[in-house]
């Protein structure tokens, strides 16, 4: 592994079958001292025979490289939290190449702002955020997501990597603001745009878009304030921003609250939002953790309640009994009570909520 090997984790490397055979041992060294040896195992894989280097006990950091006949690997690291930081650097530039409606220096000009949403009278611009992974597309929110998990990493490094950590705050922000932005105040936002065209950037041309979808899901909303409510702490040092998540927070969670009673699930318009399969459980799971983002920001016990209600429901969907007596596979989700169907996803994944 190339990025590192945490120092309390296992730890192996693979070389070929004929490798492993016509040199049975392995080193591993650090500036030219070795500091570990053992012995190849070869064992069928996936791939083939494959000869598997372990060196687990190896568990003190620092750069080392392996050894086996002729061949030497590249410099590796095992360390601990640290070894992540090269990997979350290169992904947060791949991010910011991806911003839309912004100059990226070298990759791209400032795109998409004759893109437009509309609703109850209100025209809104729709560029910002970040560009979906394989094209031009933007959807509210994913880019809401991947701004949790910025602020996320940021906290985690804020102390080790005050640096990488400001970095990753400033990224967040970037998809916070395009999250706040396309609010149209009433429970409904602008949530995607599948796009595979440059448009010109020139109001009233010939390529401006006004399609952008609108809609007001309860577990849209629910994640909105779940995410908007934990921002709010993260960024308690500027005020105006900290004041303003927090309303829109305790907004967007009683705007998911009053849809879900009226319509539970929800009243999808569009197959290509990403949230379109989302099961009972997964909305109770959902809810839970938005109310207890909630309640750590307010304080405020009907959130407590509210969370302990929904995960009282979520955890009766789980199995927790093995299927029988010869299949012991348990921990899984089903979409409801009911134990029937089991959570599945067709494009994206959201397993990490329950």
């Amino acid at each position: 592994s190339m990025t590192g090997y945490d120092a309390q984790g296992r730890k192996t490397a693979l070389v070929s079958e004929s490798t492993a055979l016509s040199n049975p041992d392995f080193t591993i060294t650090s500036d030219g001292r070795i500091v570990f040896s053992g012995k190849i195992k070869v064992q069928d894989m996936s791939l083939g025979r494959i000869g598997e280097i372990d060196f687990t006990e190896l568990k003190t950091p620092g750069i080392y490289d392996i050894k086996v006949g002729d061949l030497t690997s590249r410099p590796f690291r095992i360390g601990k939290e640290e070894i992540w930081d090269n990997s979350q650097w290169r992904v947060l530039n791949y991010i910011f190449g991806q911003r839309c409606g912004y100059d990226v220096p070298g990759i791209h000009g400032k795109c998409h702002t004759d893109l437009y949403a509309e609703h109850n009278g209100m025209k809104l611009p729709y560029s910002g955020g970040w560009h979906d992974a394989g094209d031009l597309s933007q959807q509210t929110f994913q880019t809401a997501e991947v701004a949790y998990a910025l602020m996320r990493a940021a906290r985690s490094v804020e102390e080790r990597n005050p640096v990488l950590s400001a970095r990753l705050r400033e990224e967040a922000r970037w998809g916070l603001d395009f999250a706040l932005r396309t609010r149209f105040g009433d429970g409904y936002r602008a949530s995607s745009m599948g796009l595979l065209i440059w448009q010109d950037g020139i109001q009233d041309s010939f390529d401006d878009i006004t399609t952008v979808r609108v809609q007001n899901l309860p577990v849209d909303n629910y994640t909105y304030a779940c995410i908007e409510a934990y921002a709010s702490r993260i960024f308690e040092d500027d005020p105006g921003l900290a004041a303003l998540l927090r309303r829109v927070a305790i907004e967007d969670f009683d705007y998911a609250e009053s849809e879900f009673s009226r319509n539970g699930l929800g009243n999808w318009r569009s197959m290509m939002e990403h949230t379109y399969n989302t099961s009972m459980s997964q909305m109770m799971a959902t809810i839970a953790w938005s109310a207890s983002q909630l309640y750590s920001l307010t304080g405020n016990p009907r959130y407590a309640a509210r969370a302990r209600q929904a995960a009282d429901y979520m955890l009766e969907c789980q199995q927790t009994l093995p299927l029988s007596k010869k299949n012991d596979l348990r921990g899984f989700f089903y979409r409801d009570r009911d134990h029937r169907v089991p959570v599945h996803y067709i494009h994206q994944s959201r397993d990490q909520i329950y």
